[in-house]
């Protein structure tokens, strides 16, 4: 799932398949295509150019930034940190 965000980090579009993470990180027809056939995938390289290099890049910067997951694991280690005691029933 990497590879994507970085793509798209960079403003690429991604053309991928629709199964395990892509099919939550690349938006089909705004930050790249997901496919299913052949048809399918030179359809999307035909149509990647018609994305909007600089939205991709807001997106990927918007949702995966250092800035913007680091307080949610900040959030994570936190709520870990409250296992230690009531846990689940504090």
């Amino acid at each position: 799932g990497m590879v994507a965000i970085e793509t798209m980090a960079a403003g690429t579009p991604v053309i991928n398949t629709d199964f395990g993470a892509f099919s939550e990180t690349n938006i089909h027809g705004k930050t790249g295509f997901r496919c299913h056939t052949l048809a399918e995938f030179c359809e999307a390289v035909e149509e990647s150019g018609n994305l909007d290099r600089s939205k991709i890049h807001e997106y990927a910067i918007s949702k995966y930034s250092t800035d913007t997951v680091g307080p949610q694991y900040e959030k994570y280690f936190q709520r870990l940190d409250t296992l230690n005691g009531a846990g689940w029933y504090a």
